[in-house]
């Protein structure tokens, strides 16, 4: 029974320990931008800098979600917060990737997460 379980996660153990790392990596990049904005010259540098490759960095984790074939809706909400000023400084990715994993590897969670969807969450985030 426990390898049943096994076979229906979509994320492995080596998946979460590889992909953790890189968007704890962008939520780090994110944070020294913020903090370094009040720098006049070099502010704007990593501003602009970390914002791309955080930019850069979350398109290939989002199309490695949409490949797995998973909803990534609490992924996206963490991207959308992250986009939000002083919002972007927490953790926000990486709260959104734990969301997706604990969802996606947890049966129960993730017919819980359907319903919620149904009522009203995936409604306005398909008029988006």
């Amino acid at each position: 029974m426990a390898e049943e379980q096994e076979k229906k996660k979509k994320f492995s153990p080596t998946e979460i320990i590889l992909i953790t790392p890189v968007v704890l990596l962008v939520d780090a990049l994110t944070l020294i931008a913020n903090l370094a904005a009040a720098i006049p010259v070099i502010g704007e540098i990593t501003e602009v800098g970390g914002s791309f490759m955080a930019g850069a960095i979350m398109f290939l984790v989002q199309f490695y979600l949409l490949m797995k074939g998973t909803k990534n809706l609490s992924f996206l909400i963490g991207g959308i917060l992250d986009m939000i000023p002083f919002l972007n400084m927490l953790p926000t990715q990486t709260i959104g990737w734990i969301a997706v994993v604990i969802m996606e590897n947890n049966p129960k969670l993730k017919k819980i997460a359907g319903k919620v969807d149904k009522t009203g969450v995936g409604k306005i985030a398909g008029k988006l």
